[in-house]
């Protein structure tokens, strides 16, 4: 009798979780991000951990579509997205540098270095919010740190003498 409870208990369970899977139809794995701005509705995993796209250095933008033509929205999402990357950017070159300027000229300075990033995902939410994902592997990132660096040398005052060691400093803070 009780070998007999536990295997149908065992069977109910396994109807109920391979039903659930069904009945979504999704993997129940997938099962974990909603639109912020529709919590009923499932959204990629990328919209809440950006690094699902499968590069190092992701972000999400986002922006209304309401009163814009879908190019204009998607090309507004990603200079939302692109700048979180430039905040980004900007704070860990000035980390490993050591000299913290104006962070929001050097926010503009990084982006000047980020406009080429890519779109790597876009979704758009039942309520209208597009959503978009950019990103760039780890080599990228670093190429985009030196030439924040390079570029801009008099913003950073680095001195001549110190610029080669402090690029280098920047490949071995950024690969670890």
């Amino acid at each position: 009798m009780h070998k007999a409870w536990l295997l149908s208990s065992i069977i109910a369970t396994t109807l109920l979780l391979s039903g659930c899977s069904i009945l979504s139809g999704r993997n129940l794995a997938d099962i974990s991000c909603e639109f912020p701005d529709d919590p009923l509705t499932l959204a990629p995993n990328w919209l809440c951990d950006p690094q699902q796209v499968g590069v190092e250095y992701a972000a999400v933008g986002t922006t209304a579509t309401d009163n814009q033509a879908p190019l204009q929205a998607q090309q507004v999402a990603r200079l939302l997205a692109v700048k979180q990357l430039a905040e980004r950017l900007q704070a860990a070159v000035s980390q490993q540098v050591g000299i913290y300027r104006d962070s929001s000229q050097a926010t503009e300075l990084a982006l000047a270095q980020l406009q080429q990033t890519p779109v790597l995902g876009s979704r758009r939410s039942p309520q209208g919010q597009l959503y978009v994902v950019v990103g760039m592997d780890e080599n990228s990132w670093i190429v985009a740190g030196e030439k924040l660096l390079s570029d801009n040398w008099p913003f950073w005052q680095v001195p001549l003498s110190d610029r080669q060691t402090v690029i280098e400093s920047w490949r071995e803070f950024s690969l670890n």
